[in-house]
């Protein structure tokens, strides 16, 4: 049996809420359906295979099968947003980001942030996301991927005002994440550490702070390094900026410590980076 035929999670009927297949009756009592074609459920918890949900009906019903090719990943995708809709914080991966001249410019660090507000399934500009997370005075749009559903990752209308960061988190890896090993079918643990903890699976389409030091710098960003290479074809060393703040005329600039206003270096600070 095909592991993307495993369906980890079904919808209750009675609470329209999606749950592990480890937290219902076995077999058709588990009152779930297909969250893909709304056919009913079966709960399998045997001693052997990986725990999951199957159609009931599979047998009788010759479209279930193709109606419901991509049940597994719509399955986690719709987890995803419960997950999120009820997470209180989520780390957040770095974001380092290179000039033209190759030199490495640390737009946000890794970090774990509150989660002030959440809003599941919303339009930005006419551009549905996943999620919008409010956190502080700051926004983060939530797009999950998977090899069923890609999202474009262009996102200028999103961003028009340069004021809302762009988060996707792949699903890609949920197979391994889930059937990995045997977990008995408790996925919502397993599902919920890695959207909310592994940032391994996340990158930023997009950080407010790119635009940010691009204008106090007068410099072009790209995700990737322009490597210049020497004539023996090896490749440059890179030197990482640091931020710095004069607290005398309050001056921030990112290279080295001398304030080039006041033209010392006795009156600056490095400066660590917020959101």
């Amino acid at each position: 049996m095909s592991t993307l035929s495993l369906i980890p999670f079904g919808l209750r009927l009675d609470n329209n809420q999606f749950v592990d297949v480890s937290n219902v009756q076995r077999g058709g009592e588990c009152n779930c359906i297909c969250p893909s074609c709304k056919t009913p459920l079966i709960a399998r918890q045997g001693e052997i295979n990986e725990w999951h949900f199957a159609h009931a009906s599979k047998g009788v019903f010759s479209d279930t099968e193709k109606e419901c090719k991509y049940s597994f990943w719509l399955s986690v995708t719709l987890m995803a947003k419960q997950i999120i809709q009820s997470a209180n914080s989520i780390q957040l991966p770095p974001l380092i980001m290179y000039t033209s001249e190759a030199f490495e410019i640390k737009v946000s660090g890794q970090k774990k942030v509150i989660i002030d507000e959440i809003e599941i399934e919303k339009k930005v500009n006419s551009v549905p996301v996943d999620a919008m997370l409010r956190i502080d005075k700051y926004f983060i749009a939530v797009v999950f991927t998977s090899p069923h559903s890609h999202r474009d990752n262009n996102t200028s209308s999103i961003t028009s005002n340069g004021k809302v960061g762009v988060l996707e988190i792949s699903l890609e890896n949920a197979v391994q994440w889930l059937f990995g090993s045997n977990h008995q079918g408790k996925y919502i643990e397993v599902l919920k550490s890695n959207i909310l903890e592994n940032n391994n699976c996340k990158r930023w389409l997009y950080h407010p702070r790119k635009s940010v030091i691009e204008h106090q710098n007068n410099i072009s960003l790209n995700e990737t390094c322009p490597v210049k290479s020497h004539q023996q074809g090896q490749a440059q060393h890179y030197v990482k900026e640091k931020k710095y703040k004069c607290i005398r005329c309050d001056n921030r600039w990112f290279g080295t410590h001398k304030c080039s206003s006041c033209n010392t270096h006795l009156y600056s600070i490095e400066l660590e980076d917020t959101f």
